[in-house]
């Protein structure tokens, strides 16, 4: 008995140990519905369009950016904004007043209120009225989200006042109305 058992043992345990790696089971053999995600290796990212303000002459100037869907529309805004105009887009001369070293260090938005966190470059001397350009590309490119209507700026981790369009710097959040004469061309 106590043999028989033995070669029993043996049995299953070799019937077990053929299989190594993965199974693939199908759909019809299994006790319950199963939905198959995509491989995210296998999958190309998503994109959908959104708007971006860069730079004509002294005004705010609207451009289509594809921006990646996988990331919080706020963060990948930003990262299109600072991608800057394309090739074609210089030669129409569209630019952008945004300094080409700075990043973003963090965006979120809570409600109507979007804030972001710009790195120091951010801040690069420039005469007044293209300063308050510079913000406003940020300011009218984060309100293109539903629902944010006004922006709160840090540069490094510190909120910091920024100027509107006047010149005059304000330590509040800002709106489109800030600058309107600097409304976009189009």
């Amino acid at each position: 008995m106590r043999r028989s058992m033995m070669v029993l043992l043996l049995v299953i345990m070799t019937a077990c140990a053929g299989t190594s790696g993965t199974v693939e089971i199908p759909p019809e053999e299994l006790p319950f519905p199963v939905a198959r995600q995509p491989s995210a290796a296998g999958s190309p990212a998503q994109s959908q369009t959104f708007t971006v303000y860069l730079v004509r002459g002294n005004r705010l100037f609207a451009v289509p950016r594809r921006i990646q869907a996988d990331l919080p529309v706020a963060e990948a805004a930003m990262r299109a904004l600072l991608d800057g105009p394309t090739a074609a887009e210089r030669a129409e001369g569209i630019g952008s007043l945004l300094p080409p070293d700075v990043s973003v260090l963090g965006v979120s938005v809570s409600e109507a209120l979007a804030r972001v966190d710009l790195s120091g470059e951010f801040q690069a001397p420039a005469p007044p009225e293209l300063v308050a350009l510079r913000v406003a590309q940020v300011v009218w490119t984060l309100t293109e989200i539903t629902p944010v209507t006004e922006v709160a700026f840090a540069i490094d981790g510190e909120a910091v006042a920024v100027a509107t369009e006047g010149g005059n710097a304000v330590e509040r959040p800002l709106r489109r109305t800030d600058y309107a004469s600097l409304t976009p061309q189009g």
